[in-house]
């Protein structure tokens, strides 16, 4: 995916530079095979929504900081499948029902990290609760971020619960 996004940014950049270039006058017409590869580009770029909300995508950060832990009163546990290169998991949940997300998740003391064991990871946390953005209600849910043997973090995934 990382790769994909490198390209589909790169063809972007060039068509931009070609068309620039062509009203410049120093290119007469650019192909029509070109345009319609940037413009398909253009169009995953702008449907992809990491995009417009590039801190839900995938990062990288120094793992050796992550400890295993969970909330101490935790109440509501799940099991997800993990990814093959997935050591580790870090969870989070909403805490209280709110108009806003940054009320629903207070300071986020419903996370924790747990490690993959056999393909498998356990999530215990107390259970989410739905809140609401722009006016709509989202059902309670876990987000959740891989984390791979070398310091690199899948993009926020999310499960309903």
């Amino acid at each position: 995916m990382y790769k994909l996004r490198m390209v589909t940014h790169a063809l972007v950049s060039i068509f931009v530079l070609v068309v620039a270039l062509a009203q410049l006058g120093y290119v007469q017409n650019p192909s029509l095979v070109f345009t319609s590869v940037a413009l398909a580009s253009t169009v995953w770029l702008a449907a992809n929504r990491t995009t417009w909300l590039p801190f839900l995508g995938p990062m990288a950060m120094p793992t050796g900081i992550l400890r295993i832990q969970k909330p101490s009163r935790a109440n509501f546990r799940m099991t997800l499948t993990a990814p093959p290169d997935a050591v580790r998991c870090i969870f989070w949940g909403s805490v209280v029902s709110a108009s806003d997300p940054w009320t629903a998740y207070g300071s986020y003391e419903n996370a924790g990290v747990a490690d993959v064991v056999n393909g498998q990871v356990v999530v215990e946390l107390v259970k989410p609760v739905a809140y609401k953005v722009n006016g709509r209600t989202l059902a309670p849910h876990v987000h959740y971020r891989w984390v791979g043997t070398r310091g690199l973090f899948s993009g926020v995934r999310t499960v309903k619960c």
